[in-house]
């Protein structure tokens, strides 16, 4: 759907858009990592400063990448979007983890 609605818009792509991306995440999780306890109940709000540092990182390189600046009008959009989206992920995530459970 996302590479639809990127061609259809007329909107040019980079290769190195996915590796910002992946980095950017990965970077989010070793600034965090320290603080995890193994428990997924205790870490869940740790994980989400996680996610949202690397959506901050995420739309602040491919600003950058797109629109040759730093900081652009597009950041907030990318940031409310991938938050949004890692946060209802998440929300899933712990609803089939809490139906496993129950159906054990």
């Amino acid at each position: 759907m996302w590479i639809i609605s990127v061609y259809g818009a007329n909107i040019p792509l980079n290769l190195a858009q996915p590796i910002i991306s992946a980095v950017s995440c990965i970077l989010g999780v070793k600034i965090i990592s320290k603080r995890l306890n193994n428990n997924l109940r205790e870490d869940i709000l740790i994980l989400v400063l996680a996610g949202v540092i690397g959506s901050i990182l995420n739309g602040l390189f491919n600003s950058l990448l797109m629109n040759d600046t730093f900081l652009s009008t597009q950041v907030l959009s990318y940031i409310f979007g991938d938050v949004l989206g890692q946060i209802v992920l998440m929300l899933l995530f712990f609803r089939t983890l809490k139906f496993i459970n129950f159906n054990k």
